[in-house]
């Protein structure tokens, strides 16, 4: 009986404890404590038929940016979040304490809510976005597109509750050539 009364003991004593968080660690990503979400080299044309190549993450460490037109596509693998935002900034993303903090560089926005015909997680079409607007984004207008110039871009995603972001890709830049 000491022996079953023992065995019941650590099983209520070790069934009890959770597993800690653990908290990523990706100094590459915007957010540093995210899971990675990665951005594969892709093409996407425009209305005109032109074809654009994007490298992706392998343009992460290159001395130049991708040439696009000035309403692109974005791509990354998608992973099955609900709660998730692409956006583009006019200057690099500065994140502290897991918030962005130069929220006035960002120009355009997408976001999982927005009921669009193209855009999903893993792929949005410029025109799938809206503008962002004085840290706000415009949902009555049309996206205007972009001026000639350099741009970043990033994708991060929230858990379930929608309280933590999860995760995140790098910053990429591209140009936009008019």
């Amino acid at each position: 009986m000491k022996l079953l009364s023992a065995i019941f003991f650590l099983i209520l004593l070790f069934g009890s404890c959770t597993p800690e968080e653990v908290i990523p660690e990706n100094e590459k990503l915007i957010f540093t404590n995210s899971y990675p979400i990665k951005i594969p080299s892709y093409t996407f044309q425009d209305s005109d038929g032109e074809t654009y190549s994007i490298r992706g993450d392998t343009s992460y460490q290159s001395a130049y940016p991708d040439t696009v037109n000035s309403l692109p596509a974005l791509a990354w693998d998608s992973l099955g979040i609900r709660i998730i935002t692409a956006a583009i900034f006019t200057d690099h993303l500065r994140v502290t304490g897991n918030r962005i903090v130069n929220t006035d560089d960002i120009i355009w926005q997408w976001h999982s809510g927005m009921e669009t015909e193209t855009g999903k997680e893993g792929f949005v079409k410029y025109s799938d976005g809206r503008s962002v607007i004085n840290d706000s984004i415009d949902y009555d207008n049309l996206a205007d597109s972009l001026d000639e110039g350099h741009y970043y871009w990033a994708v991060w995603g929230w858990g379930e509750s929608g309280t933590r972001i999860w995760y995140s890709s790098r910053e990429l830049e591209f140009y936009v050539l008019k």
